[in-house]
């Protein structure tokens, strides 16, 4: 920040139960992580997503709280102009969402250029061969976790990004 003073900073924040929810279809039997690893030549039988998805859930919901709260502080001792930004928000609201990215880090920006950027690479127009289980462009469906996560896993991840989800998921608090 001190070789940059000028730069802007966007923090991007998703639901942990996303995050977690995510990283584990891409770490199962087929999903890219094992493709990935198979194209170079590394053949892994079992994944602890497969073998031990409890464990996995724990250790990346910690993972996640340690890189975003470390994401967070960085943010908070930037000094330029900033903005958060939820996930959900880009998902649900991506043209207002944008427009208010754009204004927050004072970037000039031709409206009519970026609503045809935003109805082009909406998720819509992604083709479906493109997305789906195992792939990086999975569901883009804030809320999913409910359909992949077990009760249990879910609270697990709750317990452990608490702090996380009370700061910009809390019920009143709006970004």
């Amino acid at each position: 920040m001190r070789a940059l003073p000028e730069s802007r900073m966007i923090l991007l924040v998703r639901d942990p139960r996303d995050a977690v929810a995510s990283q584990m279809d891409l770490a199962r039997e087929g999903g890219r992580v094992r493709q990935a690893a198979k194209a170079r030549g590394v053949e892994k039988k079992n994944t602890s997503a497969d073998e031990r998805p409890d464990a996995f859930v724990k250790g990346h919901a910690k993972r996640y709280l340690q890189n975003l709260s470390l994401a967070k502080q960085a943010y908070d001792v930037h000094g330029g102009r900033k903005v958060v930004v939820r996930y959900e928000d880009l998902r649900e609201e991506t043209f207002g969402t944008m427009q208010r990215i754009y204004s927050a880090l004072e970037i000039p920006v031709d409206e009519r250029e970026l609503s045809r950027v935003v109805e082009n690479r909406s998720w819509e127009n992604i083709p479906e061969r493109k997305k789906g289980s195992g792939k990086f462009l999975r569901k883009a469906k804030p809320g999913g976790w409910v359909d992949d996560l077990t009760p249990q896993q879910a609270m697990t991840i709750e317990r452990i990004t608490a702090p996380l989800l009370k700061e910009f998921y809390s019920e009143d608090r709006r970004l």
